[in-house]
C-alpha cells in the first residue's frame, strides 16, 4: 500500500503538470455562405454547380479569433444537388469526406483550406459512382481551375466580403460504385474545385487578364524633308501584368520610321506607357495626308493621320 507521502507527491506533481499545460484554444462558430461553386472535369468543363440562382454552399467554421485557424465538420457542410444533361442526364452531390481545416490571415484576407471531398454522380444509364478527390489545398492564390481572390482584410472579411479560393488536381482516382466503369472514363484527367462569394467566374478570369489598348496622338504637320514625330500610348487597364509587348508603326511609301517597332517590358496592371516614333521624310515626299497604323498583339490597331506640307 503506498504511503501518504507518495500519494501526496503524485497529487502535487499532477497539479503542477496541469498548471504548466497551455490553455486550450477558444474557438467561435462562424456561419459561412458562398454563392458560386465550380466543379471542373474534362467532360463538363467549368460546371457551375452553385450560382446565385441556386441554394448556396453553407458551412460552419470553428475559428480561433486570435490565430485565424479554423475547422469545418462534414456535418455542417452542405452543397445543393447539381443536375446535368450532358453527356447523359444525371445528378451530382458534393460533401466533405473528413474534417476540413485551414487558416484565415485577417491582415490580408488570404485563405488556405485543406479538405477531402466526395462527389457522388448518379445517372439512370450508368448508376452511381462515388469519387474521392483526395486531400486538396484550396487557396485564395489558386490559378486553376479559376483564379482565387483574397477576401477583405479584417476579422469578418471571409464571413461577409467577396473573395474566391480553389484547388486543382491532375486526375481523380477510380471511384466506387456500379456506375464507375463508365463515369471514371468521363472524369479522368485535370480538374478542380472553386468556391466564391460575390465573384463570378468571368470576374475571376478578368482579375488576372491584361487589357491592352493603343492610342495615337494627333501629329503636327511636317514639311517635306523634315522629321515627323508620332506619340503613341499603350494602356493596360486590366488587373494583371502581361509579358513584353511589341508596338509597331507602319507607314506608306515616302515615310520611313527610324524605329518601326519598340518594346514595352511587362506592362503592369493599370499602367500607361508613352512611346515616341520618328519618321523621316525627304524632299521628294509628296505633300498630302498620310494614314499611319500602330499595332500591338492583344490590342486593337490605332490609326493616326500625318499631314506632309510642301517644302
Amino acid at each position: 500500500m503506498p504511503s501518504k507521502f507518495a500519494v501526496g507527491a503524485v497529487t502535487v506533481a499532477a497539479s503542477m503538470a496541469l498548471a504548466a499545460a497551455p490553455a486550450l484554444a477558444q474557438t467561435v462558430p462562424v456561419n459561412l455562405s458562398f454563392n458560386h461553386l465550380v466543379l471542373d472535369t474534362p467532360v463538363t468543363g467549368d460546371a457551375q454547380v452553385v450560382t446565385p440562382k441556386t441554394a448556396p454552399v453553407r458551412a460552419t467554421a470553428q475559428v480561433d479569433p486570435t490565430t485565424g485557424a479554423f475547422t469545418i465538420d462534414p456535418s455542417t457542410f452542405s452543397v445543393p444537388t447539381y443536375s446535368f444533361t450532358s453527356p447523359t442526364p444525371g445528378t451530382a452531390t458534393l460533401s466533405l469526406a473528413s474534417q476540413a481545416s485551414g487558416t484565415v490571415d485577417f491582415a490580408t484576407g488570404a485563405v488556405t483550406m485543406t479538405a477531402d471531398f466526395l462527389t457522388t454522380i448518379n445517372t439512370a444509364l450508368t448508376g452511381s459512382c462515388t469519387l474521392n478527390t483526395g486531400t486538396l489545398t484550396l487557396t485564395t492564390s489558386a490559378t486553376k481551375p479559376l483564379p482565387g481572390i483574397r477576401f477583405p482584410a479584417g476579422p469578418t472579411g471571409v464571413a461577409t466580403g467577396d473573395g474566391a479560393f480553389g484547388a486543382a488536381w491532375s486526375t481523380l482516382p477510380p471511384g466506387t460504385g456500379p456506375g464507375c466503369a463508365e463515369i471514371d472514363s468521363f472524369v479522368a484527367g485535370p480538374g478542380g474545385i472553386w468556391v466564391s462569394r460575390g465573384i463570378t467566374p468571368a470576374q475571376a478570369i478578368a482579375s488576372v487578364t491584361p487589357k491592352l489598348a493603343l492610342h495615337a496622338a494627333r501629329s503636327h504637320p511636317v514639311r517635306a524633308g523634315q522629321t515627323a514625330t508620332v506619340k503613341v500610348t499603350l494602356t493596360n487597364s486590366g488587373a494583371a501584368a502581361t509579358k513584353a509587348v511589341k508596338v509597331c508603326l507602319s507607314a506608306r511609301k515616302g515615310l520611313a520610321p527610324m524605329h518601326s517597332c519598340k518594346l514595352v517590358k511587362a506592362p503592369a496592371a493599370k499602367s500607361h506607357h508613352t512611346l515616341v516614333f520618328k519618321l523621316k521624310t525627304t524632299t521628294r515626299t509628296r505633300a498630302g495626308l498620310y494614314r499611319l497604323t500602330v499595332s500591338a498583339a492583344g490590342a486593337k490597331p490605332a490609326k493616326v493621320a500625318l499631314k506632309v506640307l510642301k517644302k
